[in-house]
């Protein structure tokens, strides 16, 4: 998950909708902080994110795996960042590379798993009326395509704006998908 997902950024809102559906969240953390990554930062982050996007995640229980215990380093990051987060947190080190500990964080989890309470999607439905209140909107184009003097092709919209300002360009992929959609759209409204 990177910085932003509660707004659509990179997989965002596909990503964080499917921890809805979790009962436990589990946080894989590098404490080996050889990329210069901070692990109590990138805990943080995460957890921001989470709580942005939809308040309800923050409850769900939590098990925070701190991985590459095997690297330099990576117990003093551990104590630090056990420091930080408080002594309540549920935290399994682990060396994903050497096999050590997750014998025992996957007990852990399925334990947890067996204790943690479904978490609806939606809250239970009350015996008030509902209503619905319609309005009619003008139906707003997603894009305008105009064509400039030189005869080159320009396309212009919120939409278009919107879906521009939600790509991570620092991903192949994301323009990639972002072009192709595009693409896509000219040619079903031709």
């Amino acid at each position: 998950m990177i910085e932003g997902a509660h707004e659509g950024i990179g997989l965002g809102h596909q990503f964080l909708r499917h921890i809805e559906r979790t009962r436990v969240i589990v946080h894989v953390v590098d404490m080996s902080a050889l990329e210069g990554r901070d692990p109590i930062e990138d805990y943080n982050k995460i957890n921001d994110e989470l709580a942005q996007y939809n308040y309800r995640l923050t409850e769900r229980p939590q098990i925070i795996v701190a991985n590459k215990m095997d690297m330099p380093d990576s117990l003093d990051n551990l104590s630090k960042f056990k420091a930080a987060v408080g002594e309540e947190a549920v935290i399994f080190p682990i060396s994903a590379l050497t096999k050590e500990g997750v014998r025992e964080l996957l007990l852990a989890i399925a334990d947890e798993l067996e204790q943690a309470p479904e978490f609806p999607l939606y809250d239970e439905e009350s015996d008030e009326e509902a209503r619905v209140i319609y309005k009619h909107e003008a139906p707003v184009d997603p894009f305008i395509i105009t064509r400039a003097d030189d005869g080159v092709y320009e396309l212009a919209g919120a939409e278009l704006e919107r879906v521009f300002k939600m790509t991570d360009f620092s991903r192949d992929e994301s323009s990639v998908d972002l072009q192709g959609n595009y693409v896509i759209w000219v040619l079903m409204l031709r």
